[in-house]
């Protein structure tokens, strides 16, 4: 690491942030001898289609391990919607009803339609027939989006064990730390306002109130009010940029709040690339993905050219790695165009070793954690079935969210994922950004950042 990237990552005050990366050198991650070895990052990240499992000498083991990756496969997308561009020009409104369509969504940002297959017309032959027209420029499935995080909830406030780690501190100078930075958090909206909506009463958490709040969009509901009617993004945006209690990495920065998952925390691919071009075209420094496909979805060629279009226009991507533990990084964080972030987890006796290689060494990778090829860096993501710091809680990250089931009031919970270890490398990169680091060195710089 250069001088200079020494220097910055002081200023920005997370010199001591876990942030397990590539060694350049040997393409390789650092890690302590207490965390499993992992998939080295950088490497080819070449889309590729999933593909069945081999045959088996037993038939019937064969055709179930076909139905399952079928099944799999199935689950991976929304059924019968799919996503629609025309030839500049056609009149979508004729188009639809002449094949017989349902239009769910009009085109957006990205020029596309939602459209859904009507009665139990197969999708296949449908499929066939719209590619068959030459006035259609693209057409795909609409894959399916989750969180990817879990929960539980304290019944009293607890450290903040993340940040005593990062060494991120809660004078007035810190609480300005990303200034000037805005930071598209795409999830299941925040509770950045207090609204009436539908009936139902929206509390504004308390340590999201004196936010600066940038174009703001509901793409679930597709207006301007983009209220969290789950808990997962407040969660997200408040372990990122919060000036409460609970406090996130880079307060000061601005949220451009864009919600693409529902009450359920569930979303699709058709309002996640909306969402990336709103983001783009409305001046996000960097875009939050703290969520993922199944290991079945094959990305789309539009939601590659929306992720590719954003990094065009300047915002950093970070991503989830993904929660399945296993050795492949869920999409969208497998982009070549996202930084992928994987979780770690604190070990006993971490506390009172300072910083530096010492520290680190108390830190695991999390047996949830996705690792691969296109793995760039690890951050705190916590575990949440034991106690390992000592302060009496479950070793989650911290921050404030709306309570499950009710928000119209909001606490603090603990959380753990890759989601929440996206969140935080976000607010490093924001921090790292208000310092006057340029986008384009920014990912570079984050993977060569580790315990010194």
């Amino acid at each position: 690491m250069t001088s200079r990237s020494r220097r910055l990552l002081s200023i920005a005050g997370v010199a001591t942030l876990l942030l397990w990366a590539v060694d350049d050198a040997q393409q390789a991650p650092r890690r302590s001898a207490a965390a499993p070895a992992l998939a080295r990052a950088g490497g080819s990240n070449t889309d590729r289609p999933l593909s069945p499992p081999p045959p088996m000498a037993d038939a019937a083991a064969n055709e179930a391990a076909a139905l399952a990756f079928a099944a799999a496969v199935e689950a991976a997308y929304i059924p019968g919607e799919l996503r629609l561009r025309l030839v500049e020009g056609v009149d979508l409104q004729a188009f639809v009803a002449e094949h017989d369509l349902e239009l769910r969504r009009a085109p957006g940002p990205s020029g596309a339609a939602l459209v859904a297959v009507r009665g139990d017309r197969a999708l296949g032959p449908v499929m066939d027939g719209l590619r068959a027209d030459p006035r259609v420029r693209g057409l795909g499935r609409n894959g399916r989006t989750a969180g990817a995080s879990s929960a539980a909830v304290p019944a009293l406030r607890a450290r903040q064990w993340h940040l005593d780690m990062m060494g991120v501190g809660d004078s007035p100078a810190a609480r300005e730390a990303a200034a000037g930075v805005v930071v598209a958090v795409l999830d299941t909206g925040v509770a950045y306002a207090a609204a009436n909506e539908g009936g139902q009463r929206f509390a504004q958490a308390p340590g999201l109130a004196g936010l600066r709040v940038v174009s703001p969009y509901d793409f679930v509901e597709d207006d301007a009010l983009p209220v969290d009617e789950h808990w997962h993004g407040t969660h997200i945006a408040s372990a990122i940029l919060g000036q409460g209690e609970a406090l996130g990495v880079a307060p000061g920065a601005a949220l451009m709040p864009l919600r693409v998952l529902d009450a359920n925390n569930q979303g699709n691919e058709h309002d996640l690339i909306e969402a990336l071009f709103w983001a783009a075209d409305n001046g996000a420094d960097l875009i939050n993905l703290s969520l993922s496909f199944s290991a079945a979805y094959t990305p789309s060629v539009e939601l590659q050219q929306a992720l590719e279009r954003a990094r065009g226009k300047g915002a950093v991507i970070l991503g989830a790695a993904g929660n399945g533990g296993g050795d492949t990084v869920s999409w969208p964080a497998a982009s070549p165009h996202v930084l992928a972030v994987g979780a770690v987890r604190p070990e006993a006796g971490w506390r009172g070793l300072g910083s530096g290689a010492a520290l680190s060494a108390a830190f695991s990778a999390a047996p949830y954690s996705n690792r691969g090829l296109a793995m760039g860096l690890m951050a705190p993501g916590g575990d949440l079935s034991r106690d390992m710091t000592g302060d009496g809680y479950v070793d989650g990250i911290l921050a404030e969210a709306p309570r499950p089931g009710d928000p119209s009031t909001t606490g603090y919970t603990f959380m753990a994922g890759t989601s929440q270890a996206a969140a935080l490398a976000t607010g490093v990169a924001a921090r790292l950004l208000a310092e006057g680091v340029d986008p384009a060195e920014l990912a570079a710089l984050m993977r060569k950042a580790g315990w010194r």
